[in-house]
């Protein structure tokens, strides 16, 4: 196992090289990123005498037999001298040693010893192997120990001979070996701090620079790290039993997988579900308070106690008067599962009849879709729009055609699971969830509803 295996191994535990290979294949040095590591595989560093005259420090880095290998400005990397176990140390290996210690003293502090082809050891046996290691006599009478400041890493991977040998026994012992080396690995040498920028020696420097130099450090420790953010209130109002809940959920997790329908309505008051979203190649985070009420034409009770209209009314009066006085956008949910009837067209004339100046700021969201294709969509909406009652309250005026699709996983995958169905549904969900969450994004979060704008007696009456 030699350098190149090591970066292959940190990328993947269960990497098992090729065969060996006689002469070293690494002819420059190669970065590989690996999460917040960057690991610089080098051409061997020794001539034929064991002396590194192919290698030497410059002001800017590390050159090796013609290849500059730079350093971060004011913070020196990690350095990992590699030796393999496999062959035992003889005399030439001291030797080698000793020159590269000799050469490389001032970077002690950022020195490791990684010690390789550990996988068939377990722990107590690699921490023998270091002693006997340090223990030469030659090793000794030169305090090599202490030149590897950082300590020693093992480092091993998955053998050729167990894998094709299909030695399962082998193979779970030996994996399980590499994954706790890796782990020991990448977490010291995320340690990169001790005897780093914050200790090192203080040469003169440019302001810049300086500062350039603290805000990467800062930026490795800082566990609470702040964003710009952009809010957006949205609330969700319709009949019961529309998915309004269920929409709020899908909002924050679209694989949310809503229970199975119960007989009476689960939102009783109403509910704010704060979320986050993080876009991809932003540094951009966008929260949403997501307002989930009551429906409107409640038909069911609870413990014997109707929800009216009224008391919705009055309870959702109440809970945004204290907690959001800006909405953004307000959803009139209706599903797509039933066919749309009388309490919908009734809900919604309430709304626009109580409440005009939400013209602006309302949309119309329809659930249930996740199985339906655009066309089928847009044809059940139209018809919809099209019925002689709907005409007469211009009711498609009142949405300014706004109107977004939602679904969800449908429950019935927890009993019949099949692949084919959630393919589509989870596709649909999130093309439907993109379009509605990229639509509430652009809007402008200083034009919003404020409910203090509504001048009503008895104080805001808003939905």
């Amino acid at each position: 196992m030699g350098k190149t295996t090591i970066q292959n191994v940190i990328n993947d535990s269960l990497f098992c090289p090729l065969q060996s290979q006689i002469r070293n294949s690494t002819l420059e040095p190669f970065a590989r990123r690996v999460g917040g590591l960057n690991i610089i595989d080098t051409p061997d560093i020794f001539d034929n005498q064991n002396t590194l005259s192919n290698c030497h420090m410059t002001q800017h880095g590390l050159n090796i037999s013609g290849f500059q290998i730079p350093f971060t400005s004011g913070n020196l990397p990690l350095f990992g001298f590699v030796f393999n176990i496999r062959q035992g140390i003889n005399s030439e290996d001291i030797t080698a040693i000793l020159n590269f210690k000799k050469k490389f003293t001032r970077f002690s502090r950022k020195m490791f010893l990684i010690l390789t082809h550990c996988e068939e050891k377990t722990e107590n046996q690699r921490l023998e192997l270091i002693e006997e290691f340090f223990n030469h006599s030659r090793f000794m009478n030169n305090h090599v120990r202490q030149f590897f400041e950082r300590g020693v890493l093992c480092m091993g991977c998955i053998r050729r001979e167990s894998l094709e040998s299909g030695n399962r026994k082998a193979l779970n012992f030996e994996h399980n070996q590499v994954l706790q080396m890796r782990a020991e690995f990448i977490r010291r040498c995320q340690d990169n701090d001790r005897g780093g920028w914050m200790n090192e020696d203080d040469d003169e420097i440019q302001f810049n620079d300086m500062i350039a130099e603290v805000k990467r450090w800062s930026a490795s420790k800082n566990k609470y790290p702040f964003r710009q953010t952009i809010t957006h209130n949205l609330l969700l109002m319709g009949k019961t039993r529309t998915g309004k809940t269920t929409v709020a959920n899908v909002l924050a997790d679209p694989c949310y997988v809503p229970p199975d329908a119960k007989l009476h309505s689960e939102t009783r008051e109403v509910s704010v579900h704060p979320v986050a979203a993080t876009m991809i190649r932003e540094n951009i985070v966008y929260c949403f308070n997501v307002v989930d009420t009551p429906g409107l034409y409640d038909k069911v009770t609870k413990s014997g106690t109707p929800m009216t209209n009224d008391r919705i009314k009055a309870a959702i009066d109440e809970c945004i008067k204290k907690d959001v006085t800006n909405m953004h956008l307000f959803a009139f949910v209706i599903s797509l599962q039933s066919n749309v009837d009388v309490d919908d067209i009734n809900s919604m004339v309430f709304v626009r009849d109580n409440y005009p100046k939400l013209h602006q700021f309302i949309c119309l969201l329809v659930t249930h879709c996740e199985e339906s294709t655009t066309e089928q969509r847009e044809a059940k909406v139209n018809e919809f729009f099209d019925s002689q009652e709907v005409v007469n309250h211009k009711l498609k005026e009142f949405f300014a055609q706004k109107i977004f699709y939602m679904g969800a996983l449908r429950p019935e995958l927890k009993t019949h699971p099949n692949k084919q169905s959630v393919r589509q549904q989870i596709r649909n969900v999130h093309k439907m969830r993109e379009t509605f969450l990229e639509y509430i994004i652009a809007l402008d979060v200083k034009d919003s509803f404020n409910i203090h704008r509504v001048d009503m007696q008895g104080g805001c009456t808003l939905l």
